[in-house]
């Protein structure tokens, strides 16, 4: 009698056991999950040149990209397309950054039926709840002077940027802008009013 009732207290005490880690285990499950990283949210934002010249001087504008998630972010990097019709040829757009220094470095750029599309060849890493502007230039210089190419052309440039972190990845966020592109013109000044048949030269 005292045998049986020796392994019914063991059974119970057993089987409270198991309950009691059972119900510990399924109260850490929660906190252990909520402990597990998140990817960085990365946001950017351009600031575009409301105009640039056909066939002039590049213009300067920046790129801001913040990280407002709460991991850090190892290498952020930025893409750009750029839509200026169907009448520029496929050199007609350039697009320059500067992460660092005084030295401004090319974004190369692909072309595909008036499209042009390239990402900055350096990436830079942004902790969490940090902020980092880059500076760009953009032009449509129309190829080189003199090289035979046809200077086409177009009345603004659709532009979209676009973040994404790691070596590759879907964008996590982009920024639309629109940059009016001024065409070239001719005019005269100093025209004088009239001239002296035989006399001097004006």
């Amino acid at each position: 009698m005292d045998t049986f009732a020796h392994r019914v207290r063991s059974s119970v005490a057993v089987s409270g056991t198991a309950l009691l880690l059972a119900a510990a285990g399924f109260g850490l499950a929660p906190t252990a999950s909520a402990d597990e990283s998140q990817p960085p949210v990365l946001a950017v934002d351009t600031a575009a040149p409301a105009e640039v010249g056909l066939a002039g001087l590049p213009v300067d504008f920046t790129t801001k990209v913040s990280n407002t998630g709460a991991s850090d972010a190892s290498s952020a990097r930025l893409i750009y397309r750029i839509d200026g019709g169907a009448g520029l040829p496929s050199n007609a757009v350039g697009l320059e950054y500067r992460l660092s220094g005084t030295e401004w470095k090319t974004v190369p750029l692909t072309y595909a039926d008036g499209k042009f599309s390239g990402e900055m060849p350096e990436t830079f890493p942004l902790a969490a709840g940090q902020s980092r502007t880059v500076q760009l230039r953009i032009g449509v210089p129309m190829g080189t002077p003199h090289n035979g190419d046809s200077n086409g052309g177009t009345q603004q440039l659709k532009m979209t940027t676009l973040v994404s972190y790691g070596a590759s990845g879907a964008a996590t966020a982009t920024d639309d802008d629109t940059v009016e592109v001024d065409g070239l013109g001719t005019g005269l000044s100093g025209v004088p009013a009239a001239v002296t048949a035989g006399g001097p030269a004006v």
